[in-house]
């Protein structure tokens, strides 16, 4: 039985680096048991930051695949090359949503598709916090406020592992939403329903952080 995850990994890349080196590794990956969508885009507020979503039948699918001789081709020849340090541990995420519009456009069956503008929204728990409905009251009151640039699209989520985050280990809940633009975002920030939520957020149970980027569309 299938527990679909979105596997999430932060990549550091070599300056002046094109997306399109990663293509090999793309087709590598989705010619893989379990893997079904892939998206590999760059951080609006850094260039050189990329962040990397794959979508997988299941962890179990994931870990196969790093077994494989295949993953050692694509790490050794199609990816490390192209980065300036090490990327990050990979976390799996439990969309809802899934598969995620947001990141891949409306078609759920593409291997690969245009989210458009897509922020990410990292809340961190103390270790230890359940997984319950603790930020789901703040994503449908989001989606009711009719935000404008909003794009309709939006995937929420616990991830699986524990991370460490300012030193700690905590829960992570990521957000994924999408935005017309960056202006539209950063419009919608100043408005009052902005203020009414941003406080909301602020006293979710047990959090202990936040943080927010951009993804730029592929």
């Amino acid at each position: 039985m299938s527990d679909p995850v979105t596997e999430i990994v932060a990549l550091t890349l070599v300056p002046d680096v094109e997306l399109s080196v990663f293509a090999t590794a793309r087709t590598t990956m989705l010619a893989q048991p379990g893997c079904r969508r892939l998206r590999v885009s760059l951080l609006h507020e850094d260039p050189n930051q990329a962040r990397l979503f794959v979508d997988w039948d299941s962890v179990a699918d994931h870990e196969a695949f790093t077994k494989t001789p295949d993953f050692a081709k694509v790490m050794t020849e199609q990816l490390l090359p192209q980065l300036a340090g090490p990327p990050s541990s990979a976390v799996h995420a439990k969309l809802d949503p899934y598969p995620a519009a947001v990141l891949y456009g409306d078609s759920s069956s593409a291997s690969t598709g245009k989210g458009g503008l897509l922020e990410m929204l990292s809340l961190y728990f103390a270790s230890g916090t359940p997984e319950t409905d603790v930020a789901q009251g703040f994503v449908a009151e989001f989606r009711a406020c009719g935000a404008k640039g909003f794009t309709g699209h939006l995937s929420a989520g616990w991830v699986r592992e524990d991370v460490v985050h300012e030193g700690e280990t905590r829960r992570l809940f990521v957000i994924l939403c999408g935005w017309e633009s960056v202006e539209a975002h950063g419009a919608f920030r100043a408005t009052e329903d902005s203020g009414r939520l941003i406080p909301k957020i602020q006293a979710l149970e047990g959090l202990r952080g936040r943080d927010v980027f951009h993804v730029r569309a592929e």
